[in-house]
């Protein structure tokens, strides 16, 4: 091995066992100012801007009110839709669906703003008698 093979090879550990240590416990970035939730819910109130984008407010249960809450959340054309596992949009959604999704959820200036990334609904089918 000559010498810029092994100055290559000695900077490409360093900065393997950097990236290593930087998955430590203690070792992790800052909060990037937002989390992830995942949540279960009824959709309460739908407003559509008509352009696949609008607002939607789901009823859920919080474990951390211990109560029923809701919130509202932004759709946007990057929120994903599915409906009986087809691609749908906003305005495919109906008052009363029963919804699981995720929501991203930013703190930017003191407020929280609530972002829909998942949509998803599975619409009873409907029963035939016999």
């Amino acid at each position: 091995m000559n010498d810029a093979s092994c100055r290559s090879a000695r900077a490409l550990a360093c900065v393997c066992l950097l990236a290593g240590l930087l998955t430590l416990p203690g070792c992790k970035k800052p909060n990037p100012g937002f989390e992830v939730l995942a949540l279960e819910g009824k959709v309460e109130a739908i407003d559509h801007n008509g352009n696949g984008t609008g607002r939607i407010t789901v009823s859920y249960y919080s474990d951390r009110q211990d109560a029923e809450v809701s919130g509202t959340g932004i759709v946007n054309q990057q929120t994903e839709i599915m409906i009986d596992g087809v691609a749908s949009k906003l305005e495919d959604v109906l008052v009363g669906d029963r919804v699981h999704g995720e929501v991203r959820i930013e703190n930017q200036d003191g407020k929280r703003e609530q972002i829909a990334l998942k949509i998803l609904i599975d619409r009873p089918k409907p029963s035939t008698g016999s």
